[in-house]
């Protein structure tokens, strides 16, 4: 298609793919966007010095946009910068959530109002392949 005018037609160049959804049985808030459900791979969003799929890394984590996320004793938090983005991924029409991704960068369990007990179940349970 770059070198024959004619075949791009052919080309829709604004999906050439189909994103894959994991079946993931992680705790799910389903007044999040469907976007960002458990099973799909972390939604990237701008921050003010860098990309948010960076700041996640390869290890868990637990991402939280709104106020304070729990804590919990070995995962480490990422409380993320609003914008535009990050509400219409992440919050939708929600103040607050809570995301544990895990090291693939994949989406396991989301709330809307976390506590610690229940994250740290949801990690248990990535890691015991339940």
């Amino acid at each position: 298609a770059g070198k024959h005018e004619f075949a791009r037609a052919w080309v829709n160049s604004g999906r050439l793919s189909t994103p894959c959804v994991y079946d993931v049985p992680g705790a799910d808030d389903s007044r999040l966007p469907s976007i960002t459900k458990p099973g799909s791979v972390a939604s990237d969003a701008p921050q003010p010095d860098g990309w948010l799929i960076d700041k996640i890394g390869r290890e868990p984590v637990l991402l939280h946009a709104g106020a304070a996320a729990p804590e919990v004793e070995g995962l480490r938090t990422l409380n993320v910068e609003m914008n535009e983005h990050v509400q219409a991924r992440y919050l939708g029409d929600q103040a607050d959530a809570a995301y544990l991704i895990r090291p693939d960068q994949v989406i396991a369990a989301r709330w809307v109002a976390a506590d610690g007990d229940a994250v740290k179940a949801e990690l248990a349970s990535m890691w015991n392949g339940s």
